[in-house]
């Protein structure tokens, strides 16, 4: 606070600034420390805690944002991340029906709200002290230069660029002990491609005579009980290339007990495949080298405020396609073969962001496959967040019907993704079929569902709510075992999440922490769950007849989803936290009253329970 302040009170002094980030070299920030006297930002989490543990004054990015900054740059990312939908590149970015920029639109999302939220926090630090001279490394130092020329490099620790998907996480469970570990993307495909053939032999499909649906990456043992429904007149084809059919011994035995086939590389690769992937691959190539040459219009969309940001833009997103050039080649070739190999008369997606879903939605449309896109879970149904929905794909882009969980969900999608009546078909989710209703406590724990911020959301990357969130995490742990309850936290199953492991751990060793499985068989063991922001988990707890108690951390500016307003579970802040948790531990009579809060809304919710893989096996049917 004194920094700032102090900072405050020279606003038409001359200035020296240095810009620290996760990339900046520490040894390098130390000696010019000693040298001279700096005002020292941290752009970071991970550059704050490293500047507090070397005892270095400083303030956080963070300050010189408000709200209307927010707003601004969450907008840009959805502006910008649709670059490839513009006319004046189409002919160079689509190729065989599918736009290769969108492919990779996920991963470039996420990469454009820290660099948005960096160069709008500098562009605001430089509008304010614009005689200061600055130091800054890396991405930083790229985006100062643009608006000044008083600026020096400090040394950076070189970082590889990682985007989302570039690595392959991989859980393990030995016993009653958790193991997770990441795969490079490529090696990972190699494991797959040899277990293919062991799966072809024993799944792959032979002849066929009945209607057909081709369910695209579904997730085994979530959808089991639709795999395993049988019909007479309908097969189930099963394609994933992200993650296996079969990878352990339940999956295996999902599809012994089904009449469902999986559709592997190995039964769509010919003599002639590789030959034709290398020189697709140099045609693709050479069409996205034209791309890149379109200069005129890459500086121009990729400007903000009369500066373009292209050149600090260009090495990410050309890292980010060319590096997969080849594989979206062979993905494409396979799906090709795929098509003239088998007839489908209905294709179902989970989501429609992914390679392999955009790549086949392409192929089915053009000839004129059915595409039916399944709702996958609980999302912020209000009209403050249709843009992040309509960016992430929860509403359908290109699917010709959107089956959904219940009338909520039908009202939702009708409203805020202007979908017709007669694009939504309401199915229940076949995901819960077989979860185990009722089924009693068998450990007297309290399960805390934790989820860090969120990387989609500008707010997902303030260090202030990255502290805040640590903070109430460590609170909730705290109050948790004052009450004599054993605690379990299940972190959230993505690659960029906020591990708190060492930090709870300081409180107490015996605090477990899974990172690894589903969270359904702890939800079916414990006596309370505590969620920290909007989940599926909610609905899995409240369809498990669990008490829910929703603390949410970060305000990500999407209003309020119908689960908190029709008030199916205790919504509460960190400070009456541990008051609604004695109620519930304590009262049986106040515990009832929550479960059967959330049993109401999850009839509400839920339409077909338990008999929705019956009732989406019909509108297959149907199509």
């Amino acid at each position: 606070k004194n920094l700032k302040e102090s900072l405050e009170n020279q606003d038409f002094k001359e200035l020296k600034i240095i810009f620290v980030d996760s990339s900046t070299s520490f040894n390098d920030l130390k000696q010019i420390q000693n040298k001279s006297s700096y005002i020292v930002i941290a752009f970071d989490y991970e550059s704050r805690k490293k500047l507090f543990e070397n005892n270095i004054k400083h303030i956080t990015s963070d300050e010189f944002l408000d709200e209307s900054d927010l707003k601004q740059i969450q907008n840009e990312v959805y502006n910008l991340s649709k670059w490839f939908d513009q006319p004046e590149i189409e002919k160079d970015i689509v190729y065989e029906e599918v736009n290769i920029g969108r492919l990779f639109h996920e991963q470039f999302s996420e990469f454009l709200v820290k660099f948005l939220k960096k160069y709008r926090e500098i562009h605001n630090i430089f509008t304010k002290y614009q005689n200061s001279s600055y130091l800054a490394s890396g991405r930083a130092y790229r985006i100062i230069h643009l608006f000044t020329e008083s600026v020096g490099k400090i040394q950076e620790n070189k970082q590889e660029q990682i985007f989302i998907f570039d690595k392959v996480r991989v859980d393990l469970k030995i016993g009653r002990r958790y193991f997770m570990f990441f795969l490079s993307r490529r090696n990972y495909l190699k494991f797959k491609k040899i277990s293919e053939i062991v799966t072809n032999i024993f799944f792959g499909p032979r002849k066929i005579s009945k209607k057909t649906t081709l369910l695209v990456e579904i997730h085994t043992i979530r959808y089991k009980k639709l795999l395993k429904t049988k019909d007479q007149t309908l097969d189930l084809f099963f394609y994933g290339r992200r993650r296996p059919a079969i990878w352990n011994l339940e999956t295996y035995n999902i599809f012994r007990k089904s009449n469902s086939k999986i559709i592997t590389s190995y039964a769509l690769i010919d003599k002639k495949f590789n030959r034709i992937v290398q020189k697709e691959n140099d045609k693709l190539t050479d069409k996205i080298k034209k791309l890149w040459s379109n200069h005129e219009f890459l500086y121009r969309f990729f400007s903000i405020e009369g500066f373009s940001s292209w050149e600090i833009i260009e090495p990410d997103l050309k890292q980010l396609i060319e590096k997969r050039i080849k594989e979206i080649v062979y993905e494409i070739e396979l799906t090709k073969n795929m098509f003239k190999k088998y007839n489908f008369n209905s294709i179902v997606v989970f989501h429609e962001a992914g390679m392999t879903e955009q790549i086949i939605i392409s192929k089915a449309k053009k000839l004129k496959i059915p595409i039916i896109l399944l709702q996958q879970g609980l999302y912020s149904d209000t009209s403050e967040a249709k843009l992040a929905n309509q960016s992430m794909t929860v509403y359908p882009r290109n699917a010709d019907k959107f089956a959904v969980w219940g009338e909520i969900t039908k009202q939702d999608v009708m409203k805020n993704a202007n979908l017709s009546e007669s694009q939504i078909e309401i199915t229940g989710s076949p995901r819960y079929d077989d979860i185990s209703f009722g089924k009693k406590s068998s450990n007297d724990y309290v399960l805390l569902a934790a989820q860090g911020p969120s990387y989609p959301y500008v707010q997902g990357h303030q260090i202030k709510n990255f502290e805040n969130y640590e903070k109430i995490i460590l609170k909730i742990c705290k109050i948790v075992l004052e009450n004599n309850k054993k605690l379990v936290i299940k972190l959230h199953p993505s690659l960029w999440e906020f591990d708190i492991t060492e930090s709870v751990k300081k409180i107490d060793s015996k605090i477990q922490v899974v990172t690894t499985g589903d969270i359904i068989p702890l939800i079916s063991s414990c006596s309370v769950m505590i969620s920290v922001s909007v989940s599926t988990s909610i609905l899995e707890a409240q369809l498990l007849h669990k008490p829910v108690i929703s603390i949410p951390i970060v305000d990500y500016k999407l209003g309020i989803p119908k689960i908190f307003k029709d008030d199916s579970c205790i919504v509460c802040n960190s400070e009456n936290f541990e008051d609604e948790l004695k109620n519930i531990l304590n009262s049986d009579k106040i515990k009832q009253e929550v479960i059967e809060k959330g049993n109401n809304f999850v009839k509400k919710y839920f339409s077909n329970i338990d008999k929705a893989s019956e009732k989406f096996i019909e509108l297959l049917k149907k199509i």
